[in-house]
């Protein structure tokens, strides 16, 4: 049974949110969702799945659903 694939639209990716980055952006990473935050990690979902991160204590505030 193979498992559903999450789009970017599904996520909530907006053209907006492309004219923000440069294309050099936009070639060197991954867009996704944050759907749960812990104490030191994010899980975000993107197009390639679930990916547990962890977040650095001196990075900027991120929460559920950036």
């Amino acid at each position: 049974m193979s498992a559903a694939v999450t789009t970017l639209l599904q996520l909530g990716w907006k053209p907006f949110f492309q004219q923000q980055l440069s294309l050099a952006e936009l070639d060197c990473f991954k867009m996704a969702r944050i759907i749960e935050q812990h104490r030191n990690k994010v899980v975000v979902l993107s197009e390639q799945g679930k990916l547990n991160l962890v977040v650095p204590a001196n990075s900027e505030q991120v929460c559920v659903g950036d």
